[in-house]
């Protein structure tokens, strides 16, 4: 099987909780979605499970974790193609794109929860990176790889656009009715990423910690 091209929004994204899954994989660019509008939630089930154990009884009341979502401790994208509440504005994702092995892609399978939760689906990406060569050959001709995350191709020109790429959106009919659910709600358990997050999950964590230190600091002042 000829290997396969993953482009990954969230947490496997270099540096971040499941990036360790893609260390032996190719890193080939950074680019961004196209044709389709796609849209982002945060999902802050983690926080939840903290305020379950009785910091915040009354906000958490409505939180019922259910079989398709795992308690990891940490926040984490859905990807999909329909907003989940009308003016839920996003548009393009960026993300980075890596060739896989059919072995990786059997481990990236199981994380994602293919095809229950979510399912492998065909998308056009935009190159917004050029690529550079990350390998380096010892006195002796070997080659050793630097690139965190996975190994960056030598010498490979990359399309600007690549209709060659599979993507893993949110299949799931009920988690995205309990999403939906409890965003009208707002229960505060899934967050929308917005235009100011211009579609990037990193930009995101970014406007989150900023958040938490201005809220920290005012608690103190």
């Amino acid at each position: 099987m000829a290997p396969s091209k993953i482009f990954v929004y969230g947490t496997l994204l270099r540096g971040l909780e499941n990036s360790p899954l893609l260390k032996d994989s190719t890193f080939c660019y950074s680019g961004v979605s196209l044709d389709e509008v796609y849209y982002l939630i945060s999902n802050l089930s983690h926080e939840f499970n903290l305020k379950r154990k009785g910091q915040d009884e009354a906000r958490s009341a409505a939180y019922n974790p259910t079989d398709y979502e795992p308690q990891d401790a940490y926040a984490y994208p859905f990807m999909m193609k329909k907003p989940v509440v009308d003016g839920h504005l996003c548009g393009v994702v960026h993300g980075e794109v890596y060739e896989v092995s059919e072995e990786q892609l059997e481990r990236l399978d199981l994380l994602e929860d293919h095809p229950r939760s979510y399912r492998r689906t065909p998308i056009r990406i935009q190159r917004t990176t050029t690529i550079t060569t990350t390998s380096s050959r010892s006195s002796s001709g070997s080659s050793s790889d630097s690139a965190e995350g996975g190994t960056t191709t030598e010498g490979e020109a990359v399309r600007d656009v690549d209709t060659d790429v599979e993507v893993y959106l949110l299949h799931s009919e009920e988690q995205f009715e309990e999403i939906s659910a409890s965003v009208a709600a707002s229960t505060g358990q899934y967050e929308l990423l917005t235009a100011e997050h211009g579609g990037s999950w990193k930009t995101y964590l970014e406007c989150r910690e900023k958040e938490k230190a201005m809220a920290k600091a005012s608690a103190s002042a």
